[in-house]
């Protein structure tokens, strides 16, 4: 998947906010978002709708409440809590 530098960037800050807070996605609305990356809104919005046009990753909006899911981190997650269940304690 080919993606622009512009929202290369935008999607590594985003996954480096999912790795600090140990999640397989991140919620919040535009300008929080476009903080949190420290870019604009107008490219933030941008952003998001290349990253789901070139399936990146799964963007779900629900009233202005965006959420970013890294399918990757996300199957990952699901993996660990599989062998977490299978260890004996």
């Amino acid at each position: 998947v080919t993606i622009k530098p512009d929202v290369r960037c935008v999607w590594f800050e985003m996954l480096g906010i999912m790795h600090q807070n140990n999640a397989a996605s991140i919620s919040d609305d535009i300008s929080s978002l476009a903080r949190a990356t420290r870019v604009r809104d107008s490219v933030i919005e941008k952003s998001l709708k290349k990253i789901a046009q070139k399936d990146v990753a799964e963007v779900v909006e629900n009233d202005g409440i965006f959420t970013i899911t890294s399918r990757r981190l996300l199957r990952e997650q699901i993996q660990k809590e599989g062998v977490r269940e299978r260890l004996p304690v």
